[in-house]
């Protein structure tokens, strides 16, 4: 250790240390628009899966960034893929261009209670049209302290649906604790006459 030392404060070595190059001299820059889409669609992909259950809708914000970014984002379907009704007025103009976007990759849809805070039934109703022409490329479904009938009107749209890519089929609390369903209408029995072979898992909470 000592003879290290030692070394390392010879006047020769200290001599040739000083005639290298100073490596952070000669750092190179790149700015972001010169990386390559592989590279961008990684930084893209990551970011959106961070924000994926913010508030804020990750691909629309990069696709107004700059023309370039922009063309990243419409040219990248997976990008447009998850459909989150979790506010008191549905975006349905919004995700009819999402859908668009995302081509003909799987998409994921998640259903919370806030739609249907008042004007319930239009607004399911709404987002059911939108959806039900797509609804044989759905991943994942998944709804969440919705009123009972939201989610019978839900799941009588679905019950004759083809749906082979659908994989997760998540249903938290099947109604409010001021309503009061029939038995018969509480059992939970979706896509009866439909079809959803390739499902994979179910998460039933607080649903018979």
């Amino acid at each position: 250790m000592q003879e290290m030392a030692t070394d390392l404060l010879d006047p020769k070595l200290t001599n040739n240390l000083d005639k290298e190059p100073d490596a952070l001299s000669y750092h190179r820059t790149c700015h972001v628009l010169g990386l390559p889409y592989d590279i961008m669609y990684l930084i893209f992909t990551f970011s959106l899966d961070q924000t994926r259950h913010e508030k804020h809708d990750f691909p629309t914000i990069i696709s107004h960034v700059c023309r370039l970014w922009r063309q990243y984002a419409l040219d990248t379907p997976s990008f447009w893929t998850s459909l989150r009704f979790k506010s008191t007025t549905p975006e349905i103009e919004m995700y009819r261009t999402w859908l668009e976007r995302s081509k003909d990759s799987p998409f994921d849809l998640e259903i919370g209670w806030l739609p249907f805070v008042g004007a319930s039934i239009t607004h399911a109703k709404a987002i059911m049209r939108l959806v039900f022409p797509h609804v044989q490329r759905l991943r994942s479904l998944h709804v969440s302290d919705v009123p009972f009938k939201i989610r019978q009107l839900i799941f009588d749209r679905l019950n004759n649906a083809q749906m082979p890519l659908l994989e997760t089929l998540n249903i938290e609390r099947g109604w409010h604790i001021d309503e009061k369903p029939s038995l018969a209408d509480r059992k939970f029995k979706p896509f009866i006459h439909g079809d959803a072979a390739n499902l994979k898992h179910a998460i039933l909470k607080n649903v018979p």
